[in-house]
């Protein structure tokens, strides 16, 4: 029951740092990339931006739904973790690593 309960503990302290950073910058990232778009003249330059952008909202969509899955109990926290790196990997162009498998 410890274990349970010091995992349940330890997954929302994760679910609550990876939002108040990670998520945070992502957010603030998306906004300055928002008042570039805005400031661009239609171009190569506006589509980068644009597609930026859009990557930096996948990538805040995946970060919101895994920390939501840490604050779930049902997954284990590496079951969770491999899901979210296979996930970042596969649509950002991050590589990510996992060693906690």
């Amino acid at each position: 029951m410890k274990s349970s309960t010091s995992e349940a503990v330890e997954r929302l302290k994760v679910a609550r740092d990876l939002h108040d950073t990670l998520a945070q910058e992502i957010a603030a990232l998306g906004f300055t990339c928002d008042e570039a778009i805005a400031l661009e003249p239609i171009g190569a330059s506006r589509s980068s931006l644009l597609e930026i952008r859009s990557k930096l909202s996948l990538l805040s969509t995946t970060l919101r739904d895994e920390i939501a899955l840490l604050r779930d109990e049902e997954r284990s926290f590496v079951e969770m973790l491999d899901g979210f790196v296979r996930e970042v990997n596969g649509t950002s162009g991050i590589s990510i690593t996992n060693t906690a498998a």
